[in-house]
């Protein structure tokens, strides 16, 4: 009690003019040091001594904060506003006056949490970075849950190293949501986590403005990392938190990626999250939200951006499996009566071609499992199609089964990867994989033939009549749509017949009544079906090759390890 009235209102009344005073005009190079150095000072001790009167009972942490609007300053005021409030220079130094507290970082009162804090110094501008280290090293001593293991590197604090610690801070948010112990727990920590997320987010926006004011490099490049920021909250928060409307709009202070202003990117990537985290919810959800996408991508005539999109999505492995396991079984469920979805197909194969481009194609983890399940959709489209017309197959259709072999064959290194793969849960998955591409396999050998023959016959009038008379569609194999696939693809046969426009010249998604402009839509392409079956016999018969060229080598590896059983 003595210290506190003999020093504290001096001292602090002191060390606030210091935290206000920041020009440094005319002054020489040594009087900035000496004054930084005087600052750091300073604030150390003003947290020490704010630990010891919080631990005497003699004050709260909140009473360092100016928490009201009343214009004299507190006794023990130091800051002129809660940590998302500072300006600049006091911001510079929040974290070095907490790392000084030790165990007295309580600010609940004034609703402010300690992730909160540890967000923020994530969050600054780089030049604002000096005491970051010191606080990390203080919470890691208190064995905070949410720090991530590395938070000791923040010593060399760079952008590229806070976006790592802001994403691993992140998903523990996720993971502690997910095991929460009770719904109330949950509830309370999901409040929690959006309230210090709020808080962190309108400090970057007075950062942004404060930075744009002073130094347009240091601008250029905070744009930047804060693009990253929000990308990562994006894609790891949807649940919690929903990003302010500043960060899709362009400003002087911000402007969001050109590429993808409306961060449907992350948007994809939050639902590969919950995905990998088993959020059986998500399927339909993300089914719908890139559908609905691609009907607005239609409407605006921007089906290129939206496959540039897709394919940057698709980087998540989650997301490449579910196109291959749930959406493109879908469309060809609803191709079969619907074959105007051809445009839905061609746009995720080509999204699939982008994401595979380079020495991706390899490596697909966990997607490739998918390919059986898509292979499985393929022989149930042939078995619908054939049903049709006596065999005959409308353009659409055998554009779409042209498609098909081409997106197997773009799957071809995978599938070579694949049969390569040794271990025990690859082998067993392999031979899943080999049934299906055998069951495929003899129906683009049975569809070659009969096209080779049927275009080698100058009577035939139709090249695709009973292209697929002589396939074997195995049932026991094959089996029938999954529950999901089902459903979605019956919705997506009665939103085509309610909300499609198709004409002999157009294919366009509706536009809603309330709009101002017609749909630019996609101009249905007119193919000649003899060109269309040539071009396909070429890729039945490179598909057919190739796998002929695997099932040598499947039969050489056998004959190998019967020769060493006999040897031992």
């Amino acid at each position: 009690m003595k210290i506190d009235n003999d020093l504290t209102a001096d001292f602090y009344a002191m060390a606030r003019n210091m935290l206000q005073t920041s020009s440094t005009v005319d002054c020489s190079p040594q009087t900035i040091t000496k004054m930084e150095e005087a600052r750091e000072q300073v604030v150390t001790v003003a947290g020490r001594l704010a630990a010891i009167l919080i631990r005497c009972g003699t004050i709260r942490l909140s009473r360092c904060f100016k928490t009201s609007q009343r214009s004299k300053a507190g006794k023990h005021e130091l800051f002129e506003g809660l940590p998302n409030q500072l300006v600049p220079l006091q911001s510079r130094y929040l974290h070095l006056f907490l790392a000084n507290l030790d165990k007295e970082l309580d600010l609940t009162d004034v609703g402010v949490s300690v992730l909160q804090l540890w967000l923020l110094s994530l969050t600054k501008p780089r030049e604002d970075m000096l005491f970051e280290h010191q606080f990390a090293l203080s919470l890691k001593k208190l064995k905070y849950p949410f720090l991530p293991a590395e938070s000791d590197m923040l010593r060399h604090a760079n952008y590229d190293m806070n976006c790592d610690m802001l994403r691993k801070t992140l998903v523990w948010m996720r993971t502690s949501l997910r095991t929460s112990s009770t719904p109330l727990q949950k509830k309370s920590n999901t409040s929690d986590y959006a309230a210090a997320l709020k808080a962190v987010m309108q400090r970057i926006q007075n950062d942004l403005h404060d930075v744009s004011l002073t130094n347009d490099a240091q601008h250029t490049r905070y744009v930047q990392f804060v693009r990253r920021v929000v990308s990562l909250v994006k894609s790891h928060t949807t649940e919690i938190f929903q990003i302010p409307p500043f960060f899709y709009q362009v400003s002087k202070e911000y402007s969001p990626p050109v590429q993808d202003p409306h961060l449907q990117v992350d948007s994809i990537k939050s639902y590969g999250l919950r995905l990998n985290e088993g959020d059986s919810p998500a399927m339909p959800q993300l089914f719908y939200y890139m559908y609905n996408n691609f009907k607005q991508a239609l409407l605006h005539g921007r089906l290129g951006h939206e496959t540039r999109i897709l394919a940057k999505g698709m980087k998540d492995d989650a997301i490449l499996g579910f196109t291959l396991g749930t959406m493109l079984p879908v469309v060809l469920s609803a191709s079969v009566m619907k074959p105007e979805a051809f445009v839905l197909f061609d746009t995720y194969c080509e999204a699939i071609r982008l994401r595979l481009d380079g020495v991706a194609a390899r490596q697909m983890d966990q997607s490739r499992e998918q390919i059986p399940t898509l292979i499985r959709a393929m022989m149930r489209w042939i078995r619908g199609v054939r049903c049709l017309n006596d065999g005959v197959l409308c353009v659409e259709h055998l554009h779409l089964f042209r498609k098909m072999v081409v997106l197997l064959a773009m799957l071809q290194p995978t599938l070579a990867a694949a049969s390569y793969d040794a271990s025990a849960p690859a082998a067993a998955a392999w031979s899943v994989m080999q049934q299906a591409l055998s069951c495929w396999s003899e129906a683009t050998e049975n569809a070659a033939s009969h096209l080779a023959s049927s275009l080698a016959d100058p009577y035939e009038d139709d090249v695709s009549a009973g292209l697929f008379q002589d396939v074997i569609v195995e049932d026991g194999f094959v089996g029938e749509d999954e529950t999901l696939v089902a459903s979605l693809a019956r919705g997506t046969v009665t939103d085509f017949e309610r909300n499609w426009l198709v004409t002999a010249e157009l294919i366009v998604a509706q536009a809603p009544a309330r709009a101002t402009q017609a749909g630019q839509g996609l101009a249905r392409p007119h193919w000649d079906m003899e060109e269309l079956g040539q071009c396909l016999l070429r890729e039945l018969q490179t598909w057919n090759a190739w796998w002929a060229r695997c099932r040598a080598h499947m039969q050489d590896e056998l004959i190998g390890e019967a020769e060493e059983m006999m040897f031992l």
